[in-house]
């Protein structure tokens, strides 16, 4: 009952426009310059971010 509400606020999309809209990811996930420096910018902030996360997540779980 309450899935059904949540899908129904979800905006649909007709087969034409899955279609561009998959043309349109595939264009933009080659792999170029861009897109590697993204990935490797990306990897690098989530590295930064694991030992704190861990830390707390940790210290959460131990009841410090």
């Amino acid at each position: 009952m309450m899935v059904s509400h949540i899908f129904s606020c979800l905006p649909t999309l007709e087969a034409t426009e899955r279609i561009d809209l998959f043309d349109r990811l595939q264009v933009g996930a080659r792999w170029n310059v861009d897109f590697i420096i993204l990935i490797c910018l990306s990897t690098a902030i989530a590295e930064a971010l694991v030992p704190p996360l861990a830390t707390v997540g940790i210290a959460l779980a131990e009841g410090v």
